[in-house]
């Protein structure tokens, strides 16, 4: 008598097969291993001291061109940030989450982390908000810092987040002032 074993999804009354089941875990799984070989290239693109900024930019002078390695650490970012579109569960992934938050914090990537601050924009990761907030002082993500606090909803860094209402830049200024509007002194 040929069986076959069927799962149901709790809560969902649908039912999976246990073979298609195994077939959903292996995707969760490599996609996991995407990410963390995609976070591994972005480390080593990373160089393993301070490089002086660039020239300004030629419509932008007060902005420094971006260095390749920027660029190419962004664009892993971007590629994480796909990733995790297909599998939201691996949001929630401590072991990304942590190396995710070790590229924010090496300033050596310059602003080609903006790209991996962003990916820590989700309740999911609120347990990171402490150590996020930290980042503010850092001008090349302090506008993506304020950004993902509020994506985060994680209320209580408004002294942190208050003098950036005045910031001279009008999108982080906005960001600033949306956090205080939400959680509270304006």
């Amino acid at each position: 008598m040929n069986r076959e074993l069927v799962l149901t999804r709790k809560g969902s009354g649908r039912k999976i097969h246990a073979a298609a089941f195994g077939v959903i875990r292996n995707l969760v799984m490599s996609t996991k291993q995407l990410i963390l070989d995609e976070i591994r290239k972005a480390e080593i693109r990373i160089p393993e001291y301070e490089v002086p900024d660039l020239p300004g930019q030629k419509d932008f002078p007060e902005v420094p061109e971006w260095h390749s390695f920027e660029r190419s650490v962004w664009k892993s970012g971007e590629d994480i940030r796909v990733l995790l579109q297909k599998s939201s569960k691996l949001r929630s992934d401590f072991e990304i989450q942590k190396s995710i938050l070790s590229i924010c914090k090496n300033q050596n990537a310059k602003r080609g982390r903006q790209s991996f601050v962003l990916l820590l924009g989700s309740p999911k990761c609120a347990s990171l908000a402490g150590t996020v907030v930290e980042l503010l002082c850092d001008s090349d993500i302090s506008g993506h810092v304020i950004s993902v606090l509020l994506k985060m909803k994680v209320p209580g860094y408004t002294n942190q987040i208050e003098p950036f209402a005045s910031h001279e830049v009008a999108w982080i200024r906005n960001k600033a002032k949306s956090y205080m509007q939400k959680y509270g002194r304006l």
